[in-house]
């Protein structure tokens, strides 16, 4: 057999029959489907085509031995894997939910909303509500990123949580090393055992901060200074509304009604407050508390009160 003739004969060797590709593909499809519960890749016939092609063009063994000749359904198999994850096929994206394996050196543990999207050690994930455990194989070259509206979080290698509640965003890490942004300002290096807490950046978040504050017993004063940062920010009537409306228990209950007052007209100048009669009620008793007949019939004219 002359050399032309080994050729051929290597190149026939090297190129995957109907079944060949049938089995990988089938084990292809076996293989991706842990990768978030994700139905698996399609491999059409125009992708087998493409991968057929790419063999051929690999075919020929090397000068020194026939190693290439028997290795021809593997190489299609890396291939096809290569081209599923990362060329051909979209990068994956799915709605987290209980434990997925995102690859072999990224798992997660979710309790709550959010998404994933990325390939193998890639992964970005952008988390809604909930605690989201992450945990990645260290010294891997992974590059994982958990956004939140208050933070950004990036890890290479480690086991972290991240709860993200009406507090804000809370990361604590179990082991390795994490960059965690806050968008409302600052950056923090954390290690084993250290722990973050990102609050809210908009007025409505804030608020909710405030109020789940005031719920949990903070201190009036501290409760005032969350409904301040909130009251500083762009919102809505209705969010600024709601705010002017919150401050009237922490101002009553430290004595400053001349203050809760205030808030409780400047809710009442507000556009159809949806806790207008409630408000009302509030600002009149403040009124006659103060000896102001005028005002609280101005408020009120049905008061009963000589002024």
């Amino acid at each position: 057999m002359n050399y032309r003739s080994l050729m051929e004969a290597a190149r026939a060797a090297s190129t995957p029959d109907d079944a060949s590709v049938a089995r990988v593909r089938d084990r292809l499809a076996d293989g991706l489907r842990p990768i978030a519960g994700l139905a698996s890749p399609q491999i059409d016939a125009a992708a087998i085509a493409r991968v057929r092609g790419r063999v051929r063009e690999r075919s020929a063994p090397p000068a020194w031995g026939w190693g290439w000749a028997g290795g021809g359904v593997l190489a299609a198999a890396a291939l096809a894997l290569l081209m599923a994850r990362s060329g051909d096929a979209p990068v994956a994206d799915l709605a987290l939910a209980g434990q997925v394996q995102l690859s072999s050196i990224v798992q997660v543990t979710a309790e709550g909303t959010g998404r994933a999207s990325g390939v193998e050690g890639a992964w970005t994930m952008d988390w809604e509500a909930g605690t989201l455990h992450v945990d990645v194989v260290p010294n891997q070259g992974a590059n994982v990123v958990v956004s939140t509206r208050e933070a950004r979080v990036e890890v290479v290698g480690t086991v972290f949580d991240v709860r993200r509640d009406v507090m804000g965003t809370h990361v604590s890490v179990a082991r390795g090393q994490v960059r965690v942004t806050c968008l409302g300002g600052g950056t923090h290096e954390l290690t084993s055992s250290d722990t973050v807490e990102c609050g809210p950046t908009s007025a409505a978040g804030l608020l909710g901060r405030a109020a789940a504050m005031a719920e949990r017993g903070a201190p009036h004063e501290d409760v005032l200074a969350g409904l301040d940062a909130a009251e500083a920010l762009p919102g809505d009537a209705l969010v600024q509304g709601e705010i002017l409306a919150a401050r009237l228990s922490p101002l009553l209950a430290l004595g400053r009604h001349d203050d809760a007052r205030r808030a409780a007209e400047a809710y009442l100048a507000l556009p159809g407050g949806p806790r207008e009669a409630e408000v009302r009620a509030a600002a009149v008793s403040l009124a006659l508390a103060a000896g102001d007949c005028e005002g609280a019939r101005r408020l009120n004219p049905n008061v009963g009160c000589t002024p």
